[in-house]
């Protein structure tokens, strides 16, 4: 029997133990009607969490990385986030204020593409009807409400963070000349023109340009979605293929002045590890 209680308790521990050391849930806002109609704004402005026995350490700047983490999950297109929180015993807002550490509670975000402030506002918000309801609950009951009022507790800027921790420029290392020039020539040799002439020359040429403007707008694409948010680089990924595509017909079009051998031929870009090449056949 002392064995099985054993065993039982250790799946409960090793259940509730991660390598965050929390667990958390997003609460639904889609049943609560009442909420509903006491918010001032959108619905998917405001979103809550309940973290479970969470150990949140940030020392002398508080960065809350798993209360972080999971709003951002609904941050969507904002910019801005914000997270309050009342606590329903005393003895965790003295954790709380002394060891910045969030034993259990709910989590309430507000989002905003205005600013900071508007953020806040939402949070708090969102974060006063539970409290309200709380406390008519403890009045109801006659006792003294041992909880505290909703408190801002961390806030999120998106851009600003990005701006203040840069991501290193990667650079593309350099080919060989003379491996990417065989490399052409072959590409050539594929649509009909021969070796040690004119025209495979041109050709190869050709390529060349139309292969380096392809590479420089996808090194251009990368950059500029390492600093937008995901809706901005669903656009960007389609104006760089739209720059592939133009460019690729700018490539067939010159190369069938040179009136190869193989009249019916397509060349296409295609990914080779960090680059892309472009095959003709």
């Amino acid at each position: 029997m002392t064995r099985t209680l054993v065993i039982i308790l250790s799946l409960i521990v090793a259940g509730c133990s991660s390598s965050d050391n929390f667990r958390a849930r997003h609460l639904s806002k889609d049943n609560d009607f009442d909420s509903q109609q006491k918010l001032s704004n959108k619905l998917s402005e405001y979103s809550s969490a309940q973290f479970f026995w969470s150990s949140i350490y940030g020392g002398d700047a508080i960065s809350f990385e798993p209360v972080t983490r999971v709003g951002k999950e609904k941050l969507g297109t904002s910019r801005y986030m914000s997270a309050s929180i009342y606590f329903t015993n005393l003895n965790q807002k003295k954790y709380f204020d002394e060891k910045k550490w969030l034993k259990e509670g709910i989590v309430y975000y507000g989002y905003s593409s205005l600013n900071q402030e508007d953020a806040n506002k939402k949070s708090l918000e969102y974060c006063k009807i539970f409290y309200e309801r709380r406390l008519d609950f403890y009045k109801s009951k006659n006792i003294e409400p041992p909880i505290t009022e909703c408190m801002i507790i961390f806030t999120y800027d998106f851009i600003k963070l990005i701006e203040n921790n840069p991501i290193k420029k990667t650079t593309i290392p350099a080919r060989n000349p003379e491996n990417e020039y065989e490399r052409y020539l072959k590409q050539c040799e594929q649509i009909g023109f021969k070796r040690n002439t004119e025209k495979i020359g041109e050709c190869a040429l050709k390529i060349k340009d139309i292969e380096a403007k392809i590479q420089i707008s996808n090194s251009q694409t990368i950059a500029s979605q390492s600093s937008q948010q995901q809706n901005t680089q669903t656009t960007q990924n389609q104006n760089s293929s739209a720059d592939t595509l133009a460019n690729l017909v700018i490539l067939n079009e010159s190369i069938k002045l040179l009136n190869p051998p193989k009249r019916n031929f397509n060349c296409q870009a295609r990914p080779f590890g960090i680059y892309t090449n472009i095959y003709c056949n």
